[in-house]
């Protein structure tokens, strides 16, 4: 079975989700750009865990962990520091648009390790 369609929703959707569920939980925080984006980026990493335990099982800890590692402190980051200044919408699509950032990454590199490129490189 072929899941490659799974690490690009996983990317995408774990990021607007961990991203708009970052602000309406700190939705009536207020304070400091600086604050917010330390809460943001812990309440991301939290907000990753559980869904860690729900995808692995069904997708393979490959296509989840990696993903929700790079995802869950900026995505949370971008959520909390856009409170008061983009509708819920758009800090949705922020932390899916980081997902995909993320995806392209994990793919770019995973294309490059099995075309066996790192052997042959020189620092």
């Amino acid at each position: 079975m072929n899941l490659k369609i799974i690490d690009f929703l996983i990317s995408v959707l774990s990021a607007a989700l961990i991203a708009f569920a970052t602000s309406q939980i700190l939705v009536g925080s207020g304070g400091s750009p600086l604050l917010m984006m330390i809460a943001g980026g812990l309440l991301g990493m939290a907000l990753s865990i559980p869904l860690m335990i729900v995808l692995v099982p069904p997708f393979g800890a490959f296509e989840v962990m990696i993903a929700l590692h790079w995802i869950g402190m900026p995505a949370g980051m971008i959520g909390a520091m856009m409170i008061g200044y983009a509708p819920n919408y758009c800090i949705a699509v922020s932390g899916a648009a980081w997902g995909l950032f993320v995806w392209g990454l994990i793919e770019y590199f995973n294309r490059r390790y099995e075309a066996g490129r790192y052997e042959s490189e020189v620092l």
